[in-house]
């Protein structure tokens, strides 16, 4: 059971972490953050989130952040206030079924569980963790890309802030699986404080069902138990097969968050 306390340190650490790889900007204040990313096609890189107070002055904020480039929205999770709900749809917020995100957890005090069985020979596989600075960013980038169908615009943004942003707090660890020399497949850690949030998991399609994204993840809980992390966690919407991959993984669902999206108009009196 997850302290509802907990929910919003691990969602705005999530937050700055995602600062240093894809969103242009992080707005924070005491009772909320904003993101927001120009180049993104899905909404919930755009919203206020972490919302621990509701009122007008704060939803005037958010409305005024976002406009002209995106509606307005904002996550609701378990840990937000209870009036906030019945604000947002009294404003004309609807909720987005397609944006409702699911929180994995992971114990890393509880160990890494079983060992992972690759599908293929060992020697055929090599992992290697790759520096911002190195040339195998430039493959990380181009797995990545392939294997989530990243547009060119966000695929270029994360290769410059990889390179080029860095917040005292954070750390990203990126590890390229090679199969037969050839890049294959990605996975990526963010660590902040002691806490660990995992991303830019991806297999090119010639090298899938293999064990790669397995070993990829147990290798990177592994560091991030190592760097003093105690928990990680992996978000993902409401996909039935990318939620079936985290339980498969070890993970256990520990909350969901509900997106609303501002319809453009407010409910008759």
């Amino acid at each position: 059971m997850v302290d509802k306390r907990d929910i919003h340190t691990a969602i705005r650490l999530n937050n700055r972490v995602w600062w240093c790889l894809y969103y242009d900007e992080l707005y924070e204040a005491d009772h909320f953050q904003c993101t927001f990313m120009r180049n993104a096609d899905d909404g919930f890189y755009n919203c206020a989130q972490a919302v621990t107070r509701v009122d007008d002055e704060i939803l005037d904020f958010v409305a005024k952040f976002y406009e002209p480039d995106f509606a307005p929205a904002v996550y609701v999770d378990p840990a937000s206030p209870e009036s906030l709900v019945s604000m947002l749809h009294a404003r004309g917020y609807v909720p987005v079924p397609d944006e409702r995100e699911f929180w994995y957890r992971y114990d890393l005090r509880d160990g890494l569980g079983h060992e992972t069985v690759l599908k293929v020979d060992s020697k055929r596989v090599e992992v290697l963790r790759v520096d911002s600075e190195r040339p195998e960013l430039d493959d990380f980038v181009q797995v990545d890309q392939e294997a989530n169908t990243l547009p060119d615009s966000i695929a270029t943004d994360i290769h410059r802030n990889l390179r080029r942003r860095r917040l005292g707090d954070v750390e990203w660890v990126l590890l390229l699986a090679l199969l037969d020399g050839k890049p294959a497949a990605t996975a990526a850690v963010g660590l902040c404080q002691n806490m660990a949030f995992l991303a830019e998991s991806g297999t090119v399609s010639g090298a899938r069902r293999l064990g790669l994204n397995s070993l990829l993840n147990r290798t990177r809980l592994q560091v991030a138990r190592d760097a003093g992390a105690t928990v990680a966690f992996a978000t993902t919407s409401s996909n039935t097969a990318a939620r079936q991959t985290k339980v498969g993984l070890g993970f256990d669902l520990a909350w969901t968050r509900t997106y609303f999206r501002y319809s453009g108009q407010r409910p008759a009196r």
